[in-house]
């Protein structure tokens, strides 16, 4: 039996007395604490980051801010910006409508819209959603303009969108402010005589052209256009050289330039070399769908490639293309019927009748 004036408590139980009544009192501190002091304030976190120039650091407190009030412009410019900086810029659009409807006569706003927009529609697969986005581009550039008259460089972003989807009125309007205060400037000259050719006006595009060709050896554009009036013309034989010019330069667009070529060859008689160029035009076009995924890098693709490459005289690549087809499928006919014709191309008929067999197209 413990003495009268014993606890009946353990002794080791006494001693976490003191331990468990400190850790209340710290729990009903911390609880107090927490109901009195108010959490950072997203906002104040967000203008801070974005003070230091850290706006991806910024942007989910940016967000959070934006969700209590989407009225405050500093923090939708922000979260713009931070959007534009980002690994997917196109989510920046909604924010910057939002900054756009808080400043309507902010023409910076509208240029970051129009270059966005610009951006996105360059990515889009279809033609016609390109074309759509474009015309939200051109709307922005028009409305800079607006603004601020003598932005130059959104005026020769407005003359370009507008050529592209078809608005010629506008786009020669605008060139030809440009070219009153940048007379020098052989893009806006340029573009001048590619929206005169649009618009059936040869002849004066012809009358800009010429100069710049002369001067501007290295203007890619430029010579294309030239001949590709000189093929519309009838005159194949000076479009040719012009043709050569532009492919040795390093920005020409190679593909239009060869397309062009091929039919300028085509039209001289030079049926042989004009089917070589043709096929790599055609090879152009199937790496391009398959790199933008438009089509599938599939056998048969795979194969339209390689017959490309042999219309082109690359006949290594294309047996090398034809054999990693028929490693995975020794029994794929379209490989086999291209590699006929690759035999065919070297002089071994016996192994082109071969391949044709193990096509389906042989006894």
């Amino acid at each position: 039996m413990p003495h009268a004036n014993e606890s009946l408590v353990p002794t080791t139980g006494r001693r976490w007395v003191p331990w468990i009544g400190l850790a209340l009192l710290l729990f009903t501190l911390g609880l107090a604490l927490y109901l009195v002091v108010p959490a950072a304030d997203p906002r104040e976190v967000a203008m801070q980051l974005v003070r230091e120039h850290k706006l991806a650091e910024a942007e989910p407190h940016l967000l959070k801010a934006y969700e209590r009030n989407s009225n405050d412009l500093e923090v939708v410019t922000a979260l713009s910006l931070a959007k534009l900086g980002s690994q997917e810029p196109a989510n920046a659009e909604p924010y910057l409508t939002r900054w756009a409807e808080l400043q309507p006569q902010e023409a910076r706003v509208l240029q970051l819209r129009m270059d966005l927009r610009h951006r996105v529609a360059r990515g889009r697969a279809l033609h016609a959603d390109r074309l759509r986005e474009m015309e939200l581009a051109l709307a922005d550039g028009q409305r800079v303009l607006e603004i601020d008259s003598r932005n130059d460089a959104v005026r020769r972003e407005v003359v370009w969108l507008a050529l592209q989807v078809g608005h010629y009125a506008v786009a020669e309007s605008e060139c030809k402010r440009g070219i009153v205060s940048s007379p020098r400037d052989g893009w806006l000259h340029f573009l001048h005589a590619k929206i005169l050719h649009a618009r059936g006006r040869r002849a004066e595009a012809e009358k800009i052209l010429d100069p710049i060709v002369q001067t501007q050896p290295n203007f890619a554009d430029a010579i294309l256009l030239r001949a590709i009036l000189f093929l519309e013309a009838d005159e194949a034989s000076r479009a040719v050289p012009l043709l050569r010019q532009a492919l040795t330069l390093k920005e020409t667009p190679r593909r239009e330039c060869l397309y062009r070529l091929g039919l300028a060859l085509s039209a001289m008689g030079q049926t042989e070399e004009a089917g070589r160029v043709l096929a790599e035009v055609n090879l152009l076009n199937l790496q391009g769908a398959v790199t933008n995924d438009h089509f599938p890098n599939n056998p048969a693709m795979r194969v339209q490639i390689a017959e490309a490459m042999l219309g082109m005289g690359r006949l290594n690549e294309a047996k090398t293309e034809l054999e990693a087809v028929l490693a995975a499928d020794a029994n794929f006919a379209p490989a086999h019927r291209v590699m006929a014709l690759y035999h065919e191309r070297r002089g071994e008929p016996d192994r082109a009748t071969e391949h044709r067999r193990r096509a389906g197209e042989g006894p």
